[in-house]
């Protein structure tokens, strides 16, 4: 968290009349955001369409409707009226219905984010803002077919002969937190920790506590504070071991660190021979349980393994090429101990940059390889903390840009440690957010920032986006499938969330009988990978193998979408649903329903 900088900064705040005269500027943004934050909405829902390729928003208005203006954007969040890329005003008849065509050309693809106002005669002035609406076209062709293998693929223009199309809805507003927020490994996260000199172990009942509130995820925190100058005990690695357990028998998953000190007075840490060995200690925990394992911080090195105050690697920042040296050390055994489905992540870009020797991000072609530009990823622990976060940049114009186009790739997460407004207002936390495609934050750091965004009114868009959030658009499916034959299954997923998942996922088709429950999975598509689901629109084709034993009759057509790692593929707990789509029939299965065919004889 890089914490040693809030002593220095509180100082200069004490007796600046500069900052005091910049805190009165600062006032009017903020009790704007709040005005716009508490905007309330009773009218009809507008209706969305589109015509002649563009928006057409209509709404039947109340008696005394006086003035309705529509604000709007593509393919980018704003969190203020004013702050809209569009804006056009509809016109009322008579009868108080009220439309209009305006914006932009609409493309398939594309994503519009709106708001509304609306003045009545002695009425409050009615507003919302941050709804969202996905517009795509709508075609459904049908027919025989003859083809043994009939495809059904949402790349089509339009649906080939014999496929249905299904297509959801996708008004997905916020605040409203639907069933999307409770997917694994993204969100806000719980913070716990344990000395192994006081050892305090994850307990079943919060943790069955915490997943019925929506977290998927847990912080954890090991200080090895016992063990600087000895090898790590049996006794505490199996302690270790029995953490993974219990958090795998709740659902969860962790974000992983290990330190030797929480305190910025003890600046203790393993001499680079003694960490190695540590790390070598933990390798077969972290292979046995790489499954609840989201990913892992570097950590080790200095107070909270934050890399700054160190007793052997370079402290306060002045860190020799012999400290790199060894800090890179730590960094590739950790990358070796690691299985390499998973990613450590680093705490300032230039600790990446440092350690690789390179300073170019990441690559789509080297992405999702075992290549360690591929596997190190980013935490900021002061964010919006400051004009650096608190020392996590030290060229931010040249290490921002670094960021958003290495985080397409890597993870990134983190906290903020300081209120800092407006940085640390919603306007700025959205826009970096999306820009660097969070995936994590701390739900309880720090206190003062969150409620900021509370009050702001953005807290609630912040936990729907971080990470991904998977909304359903269409999907493509035969009407009629034939025994002994394979058919594809062509799906439209719009991701609206910040980033794309972490960690590889793959997808599989599901289809029950309606009538007697009798139910076929294909296997695990091979050549679809869910990290490619970056903000935006996805496809997936799949196959299935239609039994020749199967029952004539009419089946659900299902998405399922289970972890990556083998362990945990048939726990449901695990599975991704898509926002829309979550069969409500059968929730703890955590399946998505897409639609709906017909099984017939292959003859």
């Amino acid at each position: 968290m890089m914490k040693w900088t809030i002593f220095a900064l509180a100082v200069t705040l004490v007796i600046s009349s500069e900052v005091v005269s910049s805190k009165v500027r600062e006032r009017s943004p903020r009790r704007w955001l709040e005005r716009e934050a508490r905007a309330s909405w009773t009218l009809n829902e507008p209706m969305l369409q589109v015509r002649r390729d563009k928006l057409h928003v209509s709404l039947q208005g109340p008696p005394g409707i006086r003035k309705v203006s529509f604000y709007m954007s593509l393919n980018e969040r704003f969190s203020r009226f004013r702050d809209a890329q569009y804006k056009f005003r509809l016109k009322c008849d008579a009868a108080k219905f009220c439309q209009r065509r305006g914006g932009p050309i609409l493309q398939e693809g594309d994503v519009v984010y709106y708001g509304m106002k609306a003045k009545i005669r002695k009425t409050p002035l009615q507003k919302f803002l941050g709804r969202i609406w996905i517009p795509f076209p709508l075609s459904t062709t049908t027919g025989p077919t003859e083809s043994p293998v009939l495809s059904c693929s949402a790349l089509l223009p339009t649906a080939a002969s014999g496929c249905a199309e299904f297509a959801y809805n996708t008004s997905y507003g916020y605040p409203t937190l639907g069933s999307g927020r409770r997917n694994p490994e993204r969100g806000f996260y719980i913070h716990t920790e344990t000395k192994a000199s006081s050892w305090s172990p994850v307990v079943l009942e919060p943790l069955n506590q915490w997943v019925d509130q929506g977290i998927t995820l847990i912080y954890r925190v090991y200080v090895l504070d016992t063990f600087v100058n000895t090898n790590i005990s049996d006794d505490i690695l199996q302690k270790i071991r029995q953490d993974f357990v219990d958090i795998r028998s709740a659902g969860l998953k962790v974000l992983l660190r290990f330190c030797y000190s929480l305190n910025a007075s003890i600046i203790e840490d393993a001499a680079p021979l003694q960490l190695k060995k540590h790390i070598e200690q933990l390798a077969p925990i972290l292979q046995d349980h790489v499954g609840v394992i989201a990913l892992m911080q570097a950590g080790f090195v200095g107070v909270w393994g934050e890399w700054y105050y160190t007793a052997n690697y370079g402290n306060e920042g002045n860190v020799s090429l012999a400290d790199y040296e060894n800090r890179r050390q730590v960094v590739f055994a950790l990358l070796d101990a690691l299985p390499k489905s998973r990613q450590i992540e680093l705490r300032t870009p230039n600790y990446k940059r440092k350690i690789l020797e390179r300073l170019s991000p990441v690559t789509s072609a080297e992405a999702y390889t075992d290549a360690k530009v591929a596997r190190i990823g980013h935490h900021n622990d002061c964010f919006l903390a400051s004009d650096t976060d608190f020392g996590t940049y030290i060229d931010k114009a040249d290490e921002y840009p670094y960021l958003m186009n290495e985080t397409m790739y890597v993870s990134q997460g983190g906290e903020s440690c300081n209120l800092n407004s407006p940085r640390s207002d919603c306007v700025t936390a959205l826009k970096e957010l999306q820009e660097l495609h969070f995936t994590y934050l701390n739900s309880r750091y720090y206190p003062d920032v969150l409620q900021s965004w509370r009050t702001q009114g953005c807290y609630d868009t912040i936990d729907h986006s971080l990470g991904y959030r998977l909304i359903g658009v269409f999907s493509r499916i035969p009407q009629v499938m034939k025994r002994g034959t394979i058919a594809t299954v062509g799906i439209k997923i719009m991701n609206v969330g910040f980033s794309a998942p972490i960690n590889y996922r793959s997808a599989q088709i599901i289809i029950i009988n309606t009538s007697s429950g009798e139910e076929y999975q294909s296997p695990l598509q091979s050549d679809f990978d869910l990290r490619h689901c970056h903000p935006g629109v996805c496809f997936l084709d799949a196959t299935l193998s239609v039994p020749s034993s199967a029952s004539a009759g009419d089946y659900q057509v299902l998405l399922k979408l289970p972890d990556g790692e083998s362990s945990l593929t048939d726990f449901p707990q695990y599975n991704i649903v898509v926002e829309n789509l979550k069969i409500e029939a059968d929730p703890q299965r955590r399946l998505n329903l897409l639609g709906s065919t017909t099984i017939v004889s292959a003859n």
